[in-house]
């Protein structure tokens, strides 16, 4: 890598020009940091840990949501993009590590999720606050697009506990034209989660029109079998916002046909999004019995001390 070349994602800047997400810099010894060492965020919040989504590591929790401003992707469908993709300045508050985990305890939060924006470009500061946080039995969570260097992944290693990558699409023209990103190093920072022993669960966005074909789902289901086909999948319906209005919203027959092409190609977590359905309940893959309710409120008809079915004893893949 070029000497002034940011190795914190795989858009690669050149620092001396500036950061694409303004977020990074060289300091007057050459070396890559923050360009500010506080944790500042656009939003806090107390979330079921299923919102993010994350639905097989532990279920039924809360956990402390926290986010920034501004992205490395520049997606024309961004569902944040007041704070991903701000026209003008926001407000952010500063706030402490210690402030973070006294929340997490006056909340009954067991885990922080950093969330709203890709949580790459505040990097330092999760791993420092997941170093204080492990001190409390606190786990650790990113929200992300997947386009964080090895490099950065490996940092990671250790103080992130589970992520939920959003892999828009298998086509790299879409991630081109519709995020200004590429598709392989988000396929490449997927794999090594995978294989750092991270939980990883995918999202995927159907996006009719524009990512919806059988044949780009099959290819993303494929590519998760290659690497477990335990790593759960949540295929979400669409609804028109920011710069991309003109399709329309997800049909639910387009979310039942890829959720079926998924289970085909053998996974065995496969979740419905943004949609009621008996789909977001977790079932044994083994026997189909019953596993986690999700449909009001949160139900666990499992033994969570073994993560075994009650009826046939299967290990469920839960965390």
């Amino acid at each position: 890598m070029l000497k002034n070349t940011c190795n914190i994602c795989s858009r690669g800047c050149n620092l001396n020009k500036g950061s694409f997400c303004g977020k990074y810099k060289l300091n007057n010894d050459g070396e890559i940091e923050s360009t500010t060492k506080d944790i500042l965020v656009s939003g806090i919040s107390v979330d079921p840990i299923e919102k993010k989504p994350l639905y097989n590591y532990k279920p039924g929790t809360n956990t402390l949501s926290l986010g920034s401003t501004n992205c490395n992707f520049e997606c024309i469908h961004c569902q944040n993009h007041e704070i991903a993709q701000p026209d003008t300045s926001i407000s952010l508050t500063k706030i402490t590590i210690e402030e973070i985990i006294t929340a997490c305890k006056n909340n009954n939060c067991e885990s922080i999720a950093w969330t709203y924006n890709e949580p790459t470009l505040l990097l330092p500061q999760a791993i420092e606050t997941a170093k204080q946080a492990q001190i409390h039995d606190l786990k650790t969570i990113f929200v992300t697009n997947g386009y964080q260097t090895i490099s950065s992944i490996d940092k990671m290693k250790g103080y992130v506990d589970a992520v939920n990558i959003d892999i828009k699409s298998m086509s790299n023209k879409f991630y081109k034209n519709i995020c200004k990103a590429r598709l392989k190093p988000v396929l490449q920072a997927t794999e090594e989660f995978v294989k750092s022993d991270i939980h990883t669960e995918i999202t995927n966005l159907l996006i009719p029109g524009y990512n919806d074909k059988p044949k780009n789902i099959r290819k993303l289901a494929q590519f998760i079998h290659s690497l477990s086909k335990d790593i759960p999948l949540h295929l979400t319906r669409f609804y028109p916002n920011y710069k991309l209005l003109d399709a329309p919203i997800t049909p639910i027959e387009t979310l039942n046909q890829a959720y079926d092409i998924c289970k085909e190609e053998g996974l065995k977590y496969v979740y419905l999004g943004n949609i009621k359905s008996d789909k977001i309940n977790t079932y044994c893959p083994n026997c189909n019995s019953l596993v986690i309710y999700r449909q009001d409120g949160i139900k666990l008809f499992y033994d969570k001390k073994e993560n075994i079915c009650l009826n046939c004893g299967y290990k469920i893949n839960i965390k």
